[in-house]
């Protein structure tokens, strides 16, 4: 709620001499990635080059659980949307692992991957599926009550850099890669189901040179921003490109209904993960 602050409203961590794994007071290496918890909102999640996750009492201001699973670099995190105690992760052990927050240390499951792990998402349209991105150019579906991925394609020739499934559009995905490229794919998973093998729907290159970062407007499902090494930012309007929006063309968002619905009559999500 701070607006226009000249200084920072927050300062998490403290230098610690220790360059120990899981010293306390902070982070003992470069912070890689940033999760805030959207149902526990005092509740922040820091992944870090020490090979650490960390999790932060905004209220308080102090570290109030350090979680050391990975074996390497942790580069991404997401918060379940829904269940506040779940928690992403994705490392350059090339594994992603799902951690229940109430006793992380012993309660989580993992799955390996083909490379080393760039982004993760949840699917707005099934709470138990994810999304991962590799740096070999990977995009895999996984449901987190199973072992085997739903789908494994080849998205990229180089790392997948963003990873952008659309809340309003089922099936919508938006990726980015050091290939230089954007791609809108169509999963086929209306709605939570298994659907066939994922379509590319569009390709462009918005000379940004390697592509670090895209996001989709929460408000307007074809607006993409995107964030290269070349010319800073740029907005990617492709509700203009006619590949796109015929594809789409009917599909309707009714997420909230749909996962209302879904944890009103069983939510299998919310049982133990061991």
């Amino acid at each position: 709620d701070v607006v226009e602050s000249l200084e920072p409203a927050l300062t998490l961590g403290r230098i610690s001499k220790s360059r120990k794994k899981g010293a306390s007071g902070g982070h003992t290496d470069a912070v890689m990635a940033l999760s805030w918890n959207q149902i526990a909102r005092n509740l922040l999640a820091s992944g870090s080059a020490d090979e650490t996750m960390r999790l932060w009492d905004m209220a308080r201001g102090d570290n109030t659980c350090c979680i050391a699973n990975h074996k390497d670099k942790i580069q991404t995190l997401a918060w379940h949307p829904l269940e506040s105690h779940f928690l992403l992760s994705g490392s350059f052990d090339k594994s992603v692992l799902l951690h229940d927050c109430r006793n992380p240390e012993n309660n989580f499951k993992s799955w390996s991957l083909s490379g080393q792990i760039e982004r993760v998402a949840w699917d707005p349209w099934s709470p138990n599926n994810f999304l991962a991105s590799t740096d070999d150019g990977r995009v895999v579906g996984i449901d987190i009550r199973r072992e085997r991925p739903l789908f494994d394609f080849q998205a990229h020739t180089r790392a997948v850099t963003a990873l952008c499934p659309s809340s309003h559009l089922p099936g919508c995905l938006v990726t980015a890669s050091d290939d230089k490229t954007i791609k809108v794919w169509d999963l086929n998973i209306g709605g939570g189901g298994e659907g066939g093998s994922p379509t590319e729907v569009l390709t462009r290159k918005p000379k940004l040179g390697s592509i670090i970062c895209a996001a989709i407007c929460p408000e307007t499902p074809f607006a993409i921003a995107v964030g290269g090494q070349k010319d800073s930012l740029r907005v990617v309007a492709a509700s203009e490109i006619e590949e796109v929006r015929s594809h789409f063309e009917g599909r309707r968002s009714v997420i909230e209904a749909k996962i209302t619905s879904y944890c009103e009559e069983n939510c299998p999500i919310c049982i133990p993960l061991s």
